[in-house]
Order: C-alpha cells, then sequence, then structure tokens
C-alpha cells in the first residue's frame, strides 16, 4: 500500500503532490530519529558532556532524587516561635529581615 502510493500514478495536481511530499516527510523524519537513535547507542560519543548528561544518568539521578536523603520539608513543629507579624513588618518596610542578637 505505501510502496504504491509513493511509485504510483503521477501527482495531478498541486494538493495530490503536496500530500505526497507530507506522506514521505513522516517516513523521512521517522527513519532519520531511527538511525541517529541507533548511533548512539552502538557508538556513543567520548566528551565529558555526554558522560554527565546522558539518558539513562538522568533517569538514574531522577530516581535518586526520591530516595532515602534527608527531606527539605519540616516534618514537625519548629523548636521556636518565628514571630511572623514582626519579620513581616521588617520585609515590609525595610526590605531585610531583623535578626535578633544570638545569646
Amino acid at each position: 500500500l505505501a510502496k504504491s502510493f509513493f511509485v504510483g500514478p503521477k501527482a495531478l495536481s498541486y494538493s495530490v503532490y503536496k500530500a505526497q511530499c507530507e506522506a514521505v516527510r513522516l517516513f523521512a523524519f521517522a527513519g532519520t530519529v531511527s538511525i541517529l537513535t541507533l548511533s548512539l547507542i552502538i557508538s556513543p560519543p567520548r566528551s565529558s558532556y555526554w558522560l554527565t548528561w546522558r539518558p539513562d544518568r538522568v533517569v538514574m539521578s531522577f530516581f535518586r532524587s526520591f530516595g532515602s536523603e534527608p527531606s527539605p520539608f519540616l516534618k514537625g513543629k519548629l523548636p521556636y516561635d518565628p514571630n511572623t507579624p514582626l519579620l513581616y513588618t521588617e520585609l515590609s518596610t525595610t526590605r531585610s529581615c531583623y535578626r535578633p542578637a544570638k545569646e
């Protein structure tokens, strides 16, 4: 079916010619992407950029980020009271944060 579409009768109008070109473009794109992907799998580049950002490392680091490392989010109440109204007043009036002296 595909062979008869590509080598079938000559295009009689521009719209038929355009449809044939669009069909060939789809197969050409798929073929090019397949060949380039296969080439990267068979013979990967030796650059440090590729060694750092190659697809398998990116996927592994993504899943590793959900591992057993400590969470950046709070797990409970803070051991001190952050005095939110004072912090808001300081930030909105002086654009700097009030830091009390260490005791």
